[in-house]
């Protein structure tokens, strides 16, 4: 592995992190928060809706997340390095779930949610770089006008 693939694969790694830890991170305080109030699963079953709908929504914002800040370090094949920071968070959390929970439920809604979000991310970070394109692009056009003055 050259110097530079190693640089990329760090910078994916490094955003699929980033999502999954935000998704990790949430679920895990809110575990805690519903142990220390002493509601327990059979407690919470009637909640499952708002808790699937809250998987989804952590899912979408991590990738979104990790999406945008690998996009924002690619200047070309900017979707393609969202949509592959969408697959390693989501084999990360794969990975996870099957050595600590032993199942994994949400696989599917999690791998759309993660690169889904992802690309969304990718895409919100090449409208930052065409703004900015486009904005140094009229400075540029207000400071000819104002030497030619």
């Amino acid at each position: 592995m050259g110097e530079s693939s190693e640089l990329v694969f760090r910078e994916y790694l490094a955003g699929a992190s980033l999502a999954f830890g935000l998704v990790l991170l949430t679920f895990q305080v809110l575990n805690a928060y519903f142990d220390y109030i002493g509601m327990g699963m059979e407690g919470l079953a009637g909640y499952a809706d708002e808790f699937f709908t809250l998987f989804v929504g952590l899912h979408i914002t991590g990738g979104v997340l990790g999406g945008y800040l690998v996009g924002r370090r690619k200047e070309e094949k900017t979707i393609q390095a969202g949509v592959v920071t969408g697959v390693i968070a989501y084999m990360i959390e794969y990975i996870y779930y099957i050595i600590f929970e032993r199942s994994f439920p949400g696989s599917l809604w999690a791998l759309l949610g993660f690169v889904g979000g992802s690309v969304i991310g990718a895409l919100f970070a090449i409208v930052q770089r065409t703004r900015r394109m486009l904005a140094s692009r009229q400075a540029q056009k207000w400071d000819d006008k104002l030497e030619g003055v």
